[in-house]
């Protein structure tokens, strides 16, 4: 009998050797991390190749920075250097360094303005500098070249918004009808000008009212750009370049922190067991962040609205891994056909 028990043990042993191990390299490859999952593309000549460039960047070597954009510029291949630096934190010593990391993101944020700024015009830059806040707050102001004009580009701004620009009933006047408002709340202090001289005192009022439409419409887009970042925690960028004063430019692009990481994790784990809930699955693998964001966006009242545990659950770092079977069943039984909104897509 016990050479019996031994035999059958030995199978089962077998068994699970030929089966069990497949299984659960099955198992570990669907549970790994979405930043680990992003990074596999990444080889031994890309790391050579940001090598140098994360060198200039730890330095804050601005001269060398400064030559470099320019020869990118004008070679065309600012487009390279942003695929490039886009990986950079699958590297450690990006990743686990917030300091490196916020360099890097400001250094995407420039190449971004550049990109942008040469699909109009040649440019080049007469300086570039940095100046940092300790390990969170970066400020990158650059030059053009034969021009007075800079661009300003603030890195990891605080999550909160500083100012209460308006209440909603303000804005709402402003918008229907911003002109006139204007210019009813700017008579007093107008009225020497138009009385020296109308004309001039008038077009200087307008140039003025537009200019600051345009500062408080960049405000706005600055209070919208920090609300979106707060939910995911992502770290962003806003670049602001002023040539045209009555409509400046300004930009903002996000970029995820360690914890938007963890929160598109547990947003993995929910799909795997959801289909169709809100991921942008593909946005998230090619590190495509403003796309996940304006998602996100779309989506954050249709996640709330389905499950509101669940959706903090996500959302949220106070959860415990084991609190996701008890929420996840309760949402199969109110759901019990699943996603009826097709949020997925």
């Amino acid at each position: 009998m016990s050479r019996w028990i031994s035999v059958v043990g030995s199978i089962a042993l077998f068994v699970f050797l030929i089966f069990g191990i497949d299984e659960i390299a099955l198992t570990a490859e669907t549970k790994k991390s979405t930043h680990t999952v992003r990074c596999e593309a990444v080889d031994e000549q890309l790391e050579k190749e940001l090598e140098p460039i994360l060198e200039m960047l730890i330095e804050e070597d601005v001269d060398r920075l400064t030559e470099r954009v320019n020869e990118l510029i004008a070679t065309d291949l600012l487009e390279d250097e942003k695929n490039r630096i886009e990986s950079a934190d699958c590297l450690a010593e990006v990743y686990e360094n917030h300091n490196i990391l916020v360099k890097v993101n400001g250094y995407h944020s420039l190449l971004t303005f550049a990109i942008q700024m040469k699909e109009k015009e040649d440019v080049q830059f007469e300086e570039i500098s940095f100046s940092t806040d300790g390990d969170s707050l970066l400020q990158i102001e650059g030059v053009l070249k034969g021009t007075d004009e800079k661009v300003f580009i603030d890195h990891d701004l605080p999550i909160f918004p500083k100012d209460d620009y308006s209440t909603k009933e303000e804005q709402k006047e402003a918008e229907e009808n911003p002109f006139m408002l204007a210019i009813t709340e700017g008579v007093a202090s107008s009225a020497q000008a138009f009385l020296q001289n109308p004309i001039e005192g008038f077009m200087q009022f307008v140039d003025g009212f537009f200019m600051d439409e345009a500062e408080e419409k960049q405000k706005r887009k600055i209070d919208k750009s920090i609300n979106a970042a707060r939910v995911f925690t992502f770290n962003f960028s806003v670049i602001r370049y002023g040539a045209d004063k009555w409509e400046p430019l300004t930009m903002v692009e996000y970029y995820p922190s360690n914890t938007s990481y963890a929160i598109f994790d547990r947003a993995a784990q929910v799909h795997e067991e959801l289909p169709d809930y809100w991921y942008p699955k593909e946005e998230i693998e090619r590190g495509d962040w403003n796309e996940v964001v304006a998602y996100y966006n779309k989506h954050e009242t249709d996640m709330m609205d389905f499950d509101y545990d669940l959706y903090m659950y996500i959302v949220a770092n106070d959860y415990k891994p084991d609190d996701f079977e008890e929420i996840i069943e309760k949402v199969k039984e109110h759901h019990p056909e699943g996603n009826a909104a097709g949020g997925s897509k």
